[in-house]
């Protein structure tokens, strides 16, 4: 019987559970290990917001040195070797905390170091075809003046999402401006919410992420930790996700016992065989 643990598949509990439905067992009959005997047929709460950045091989990512090859144009085609996901309590906040999670050099959505504008038609393009780099290209449009209305006609992307990254791009426009010591704590408040981290905003304000966040705590602005309750509040949950985020009362509710800290391996790579890290997993199985 396939468990929870099972290493064959990608998804692997999402699999298991998929298999014992398979074998005509209601959901109600389920019983979930990892929260001691809890019901299958609890849904979870819509505690946060989630965002999912797929990581692409340089293998397929040609587009720089090709700009017409249609090798990394995003179709049906398994391409991505990996992904992130991040929670927060906008999507704006969940969005730049995974594209920090890429290991991919950048800090939020902001264009990366080193970065080479592309010239107007290799611009247009990337916009219309879908392709790893697009979130990327759609900054570099945005900061050559290019509405969300254009870019809704280029890329056909819902204007909902288009609305929220120009946020994002009005925001740093405005940070970009400022001066640290002259940014209230509402202000950072602000920043921190939209996802702005603390290396971002320095970058952006010519200074460093240290002195960012001493000014950040000195106006006492410091994180909260949110839980997702993977019960829907008709248990108790006994490992319910967590997440840090700027927006009101810590829920952590920490204890005074002995702690152990287990560092995680970074975004998820295809073929590790496991949604969530295998080593902090295997970790917590021999520390219990």
């Amino acid at each position: 019987m396939l468990t929870h643990r099972c290493m064959l598949t990608h998804m692997p509990y999402v699999s298991s559970l998929s298999v014992t439905v398979c074998w005509l067992l209601a959901l109600g009959r389920l019983r979930a290990s990892q929260q001691q005997g809890t019901l299958h047929c609890y849904s979870r709460t819509l505690a946060g917001v989630a965002a999912r950045c797929s990581r692409q091989s340089a293998h397929w990512c040609c587009l720089a040195t090709l700009p017409h090859c249609n090798t990394c144009c995003l179709r049906t085609q398994m391409k991505s070797v990996g992904e992130v996901m991040a929670i927060g309590r906008t999507w704006q906040e969940s969005l730049q905390k995974a594209l920090r999670g890429m290991e991919s050099g950048l800090d939020g959505w902001s264009l990366p170091k080193g970065y080479k504008r592309l010239p107007k038609d290799q611009l247009m393009y990337k916009l219309r075809v879908p392709n790893p780099d697009r979130m990327v290209i759609m900054k570099q449009a945005f900061e050559e003046g290019m509405s969300k209305e254009e870019l809704f006609e280029l890329t056909a992307i819902d204007p909902w999402w288009l609305a929220q990254l120009e946020e994002l791009h009005q925001a740093e426009t405005w940070l970009r401006e400022q001066k640290l010591s002259k940014l209230t704590a509402d202000e950072l408040r602000e920043l921190k919410g939209r996802g702005f981290s603390d290396a971002q905003i320095g970058r952006l304000v010519g200074s460093s992420m240290m002195a960012v966040r001493a000014h950040r705590k000195a106006l006492g602005i410091t994180p909260s930790y949110k839980r997702v309750d993977t019960c829907a509040a008709e248990f108790q949950a006994d490992t319910p996700y967590m997440y840090s985020t700027y927006e009101g009362p810590c829920e952590s509710a920490p204890t005074t016992g002995r702690k152990v800290l287990i560092l995680g391996g970074g975004p998820n790579r295809i073929g590790q065989g496991i949604e969530f890290d295998y080593c902090c997993c295997h970790a917590s199985f021999a520390l219990r």
